[in-house]
């Protein structure tokens, strides 16, 4: 009754609690996702090794590992990343992809693999592990959390094109004169 009437109230708080709310419900969808988690040690019988080994993939970019409670203190290996028949008892080309993003939050990666990607032609990053798409989906995991040319494919980035082709501008402050080749004039 009691978590029901906090709840209430922290959902009457405002948008920011509803959005650490809504993370709550993301993470807690990341854990469950694809056979859920398992524990340091439960990694190390999965893959045959101690759980300090265990620990030092995780260092090192080999595994992927969720921090639950303070930092990496108790940290929660996605079950979707191991594999019997792959090399180091992982996913073929995951410590490739591993070492390939573009960011470094834990979450951020997870999320990465469990979701459809459009570099992927919408295909989620974990089935194309999975089908051996390991240099699209390193790819793909380099550009992750980097925005997309809205123009994309549709011809090259304004940058690329010579001052004829840029359309006549005139505009004029304090700091800044462009006139009609579209040169900067102090």
């Amino acid at each position: 009754m009691f978590e029901q009437a906090a709840l209430r109230d922290a959902l009457e708080e405002g948008p920011l609690v509803r959005a650490r709310l809504r993370g709550v419900r993301a993470r807690r969808e990341l854990l469950g996702a694809e056979g859920g988690t398992v524990s340091s040690g439960q990694a190390a019988e999965l893959l045959g090794i101690t759980p300090q080994a265990v620990d030092k993939r995780r260092r090192t970019g080999k595994l992927l590992a969720l921090p639950v409670g303070r930092a990496y203190l108790y940290p929660l290996y996605p079950v979707w990343q191991f594999d019997e028949g792959g090399r180091g008892g992982v996913l073929g080309g995951l410590e490739e992809v591993l070492g390939s993003f573009g960011v470094e939050d834990a979450w951020m990666r997870a999320s990465f693999f469990l979701r459809e990607n459009g570099r992927l032609d919408e295909k989620r990053p974990l089935d194309a592990l999975r089908d051996g798409e390991i240099e699209s989906v390193e790819r793909a995991a380099r550009l992750w959390g980097t925005p997309r040319r809205v123009t994309e494919g549709l011809g090259p980035p304004l940058h690329n094109l010579n001052e004829r082709e840029l359309p006549i501008v005139r505009l004029e402050g304090p700091w800044l004169r462009l006139d009609a080749k579209s040169t900067i004039m102090g």
